[in-house]
């Protein structure tokens, strides 16, 4: 139940700020740039991202909880489709944080596309090995009565997840001078809830 409050939060949290920043996107977003790097670059088009994320995530998670709690015959393919969904958007949550962080902080300015491939990379082995789950069963499985299991390379997922986590923590620490204070106090806040 407690993990169904979180995702109901996570998903209102999110929406509101969503709707938020494209109501106000005249003041806030210039045309996006042409380039996944030149757009993994703006901070705004990241955090948007981010948002998005977090909600598809959340909304998958709630919608999987809801199937499972009235259950229907037949409705294992149903779950299943909505636990892949969150676990792909899931993992990549930490990423979208860390690019954000390290946009505010003006890490990436400098960086090229290699810096980009090499912080993408654990992300897609991640999902592959998530969208490879229907055949392999390595991550998770889920039983004819609904029973989840996890599988064995669950780890890589969190072990991928807390990589990122740490990485946007360390240079955030390592460059909060850049910042000012109203930016400073509210990416502590943000990494604290990661971290949490």
């Amino acid at each position: 139940m407690n993990e169904l409050v979180l995702e109901i939060s996570a998903f209102c949290i999110s929406l509101f700020c969503l709707t938020d920043c494209l109501r106000n996107r005249t003041e806030l977003y210039l045309p996006l740039k042409k380039g996944w790097v030149r757009r993994f670059k703006d901070r705004h088009f990241v955090y948007l991202m981010l948002l998005v994320t977090m909600m598809i995530s959340a909304l998958s998670s709630v919608l999987e909880v809801a199937i499972e709690h009235h259950y229907i015959p037949g409705s294992i393919f149903g779950v299943y489709l909505l636990n892949q969904a969150y676990f792909v958007f899931h993992t990549a949550l930490p990423l979208m944080f860390s690019m954000y962080i390290n946009n505010l902080t003006g890490v990436l300015k400098n960086k090229g596309r290699t810096f980009f491939l090499i912080c993408v990379t654990p992300l897609l082995i991640g999902e592959l090995i998530i969208l490879t789950n229907p055949f392999t069963k390595i991550m998770y499985s889920v039983d004819s009565n609904m029973t989840y299991s996890r599988g064995p390379f669950m780890w890589l997922i969190y072990a991928i997840a807390l990589m990122y986590v740490a990485f946007g923590v360390i240079y955030f620490f390592r460059n909060t001078s850049i910042l000012s204070e109203l930016d400073r106090s509210a990416t502590i806040v943000l990494v604290f809830i990661a971290i949490l």
